[in-house]
């Protein structure tokens, strides 16, 4: 990651070309980080914990999108989790992790988010229509973007929104703000297939938990407005160059706070937290 930041004149700043989930969701905790990442597109380093996410998601990815329901196993599972491995492995996205504990170890702890996820359903039954797909829609000048874990169809045809999750489960109260995202996901899907989701699911694969809100299309156009209010405050930061930081214990999980110009306190600043 460049260490150092642009150093910043008051100027018109272009917007970002798209707008994610997750990059929106950045903005809401803190719009100066927003600017690194999404406009002056400093890279963050990867951390363990993002590549236990990627590689699990591969492996599922793999299993659904490979073999066909009735077959998919536990053995299969952990075969496309090492594929996966060996993806990173490749990629150098493990040489960039200061604190890798090794492949082995790696691989085992990921293993751990396959046995939640066998703990919560069985493969072979759900049939599954798209599996990591990107989806898009105009947003205004830019886009709005995201990838989907995977879409199920019932046997009445209504659909289901799956994200999995290879961290905690928010703590009680702070659901809603975990389904910000999954409302986005069906605002794209109704604009892909034309049709709303009926629920949306957070499968938080650690710990074998499923979080599920019903989905209909007063949820998916109050999320359309939600997202175009925000896309809206975001070109008005641009246009202003304004990206104020919001100093808080997120602090200490960013991976630009040696050069925030926050009011974080001192010892946020200086101490770094290892996600995990």
């Amino acid at each position: 990651m460049n260490a150092t930041p642009p150093a910043y004149a008051a100027h018109v700043v272009t917007p970002p070309v798209s707008l994610s989930p997750s990059s929106a969701s950045t903005f809401d905790q803190c719009p100066r980080r927003f600017r690194y990442s999404a406009i002056d597109q400093i890279a963050e380093p990867a951390t363990n914990a993002t590549a236990k996410g990627t590689a699990v998601h591969r492996s599922l990815e793999l299993l659904f999108s490979m073999i066909d329901r009735g077959q998919r196993t536990r053995e299969h599972a952990s075969k496309f989790l090492a594929e996966a491995c060996e993806e990173l492995s490749q990629d150098g996205t493990f040489s960039g992790i200061a604190d890798f504990p090794g492949l082995e170890k790696f691989i085992s702890l990921a293993e751990t988010s396959l046995d939640g996820y066998f703990s919560m359903e069985d493969p072979n039954v759900p049939v599954a229509i798209l599996t990591e797909t990107k989806l898009t829609r105009l947003l205004g000048q830019g886009e709005l973007r995201g990838i989907i874990d995977r879409v199920d169809e019932a046997p009445d045809g209504s659909l289901s929104i799956i994200d999995y999750k290879t961290g905690k489960p928010p703590r009680a109260g702070y659901e809603d703000k975990e389904f910000r995202a999954m409302r986005t996901y069906a605002l794209l899907l109704r604009e892909h297939v034309g049709k709303t989701p009926v629920s949306l699911n957070l499968y938080y694969l650690r710990d074998g938990l499923r979080l599920t809100q019903p989905c209909d299309d007063r949820v998916v156009t109050a999320s359309l407005r939600r997202t175009q209010a925000l896309w809206s405050t975001i070109t008005t930061s641009c246009e202003q160059d304004r990206f104020q930081p919001k100093p808080g214990p997120l602090c200490g999980w960013c991976a630009f706070q040696p050069f925030c110009p926050g009011d974080a306190p001192v010892e946020l600043l200086n101490t770094r937290i290892r996600r995990t």
